[in-house]
């Protein structure tokens, strides 16, 4: 009996298949994990989308969080006052 792994190794098709070939990578449907893009994920003030972002208004807080006293918050990267 030829004992080796077969080049089918997701155990969901393949019954022979070893369990530690099936390890989760923590995606799902057996899709690559993600990589990181500073160009996309990025929100500083000086990177592209923290510039593109800033063009548009955003909904930080409630009408019920803006008291009486202000709020530190902060927001695409930035330190500010919420009141």
């Amino acid at each position: 009996m030829n004992t080796a792994p077969s080049a089918n190794t997701n155990t969901a098709t393949n019954p022979n298949a070893t369990a530690a070939a099936a390890i989760d990578t923590g995606t799902a449907y057996g899709k690559r994990p993600g990589v990181h893009d500073p160009v996309l994920t990025e929100v500083a003030a000086g990177t592209p989308m923290g510039e593109l972002l800033r063009r548009y208004w955003h909904p930080i807080g409630t009408s019920a969080d803006a008291g009486d006293t202000p709020q530190r918050v902060r927001v695409l990267g930035e330190d500010l006052i919420l009141f």
